[in-house]
C-alpha cells in the first residue's frame, strides 16, 4: 500500500476519533467524569463484580493508583466496594444503581450522537466498516495479549 494512502486512513481515524470522542464528551459533561472515569465505570458495568487489580490491568494504572483513583467514584456514588466471595482479602467493585441507569442514560446519549454520524453511510458501506474495523480490532487485541506476555 503506498506510503499517502496509509497517512490518509491514519489521519481519517484520527479526525473520526476526535470528534466520536468529543461526541461522547458532551453527554458526560453534566456529570462531571474524565474519559478514564468513563471507561472504567463502563468496564465495571459490564464484567461487575471487578477485582482492583483487573481495573488496573484494563486501565493500565498501578494497583495504588487504581485505588485512588477508584476511591473518587466510589465517594460520588458512581462505585461501591464488596469482597471478592473467593478471595476475602480481594476487593472488587460494582455499580451503584444509580450509576447504571446514569450510565445507561449517557450510553444511548452517546450511540445516538455517534449513529448519526454513521447514517452519512449507505447500509452497505456501513457492513464494509464494520467488517475492516473488526479486523484492526482482532490485529489490535492478538498484539496487545502479545505485549503482555
Amino acid at each position: 500500500m503506498p506510503q499517502e494512502i496509509k497517512r490518509s486512513i491514519l489521519s481519517h481515524l484520527h479526525h473520526v476519533g476526535r470528534y466520536m470522542r468529543q461526541q461522547g464528551e458532551m453527554g458526560m459533561g453534566v456529570e462531571h467524569l474524565t474519559m478514564h472515569q468513563v471507561q472504567a465505570l463502563f468496564f465495571v458495568k459490564k464484567r461487575q463484580p471487578v477485582r482492583m487489580r483487573d481495573l488496573a490491568e484494563n486501565l493500565r494504572i498501578s494497583p495504588g493508583s487504581t485505588s485512588l483513583f477508584s476511591d473518587r467514584l466510589v465517594e460520588s456514588g458512581w462505585l461501591s466496594r464488596c469482597q471478592d466471595k473467593n478471595d476475602r482479602r480481594a476487593v472488587c467493585l460494582k455499580l451503584s444503581l444509580a450509576a447504571e441507569k446514569k450510565l445507561d442514560r449517557m450510553f444511548k446519549e452517546r450511540f445516538e450522537r455517534v449513529g448519526r454520524m454513521l447514517d452519512a453511510l449507505s447500509p452497505k458501506d456501513q457492513r464494509e466498516l464494520d467488517r475492516i474495523l473488526g479486523q484492526l480490532e482482532d490485529f489490535a487485541s492478538r498484539n496487545i495479549a502479545k505485549a503482555r506476555e
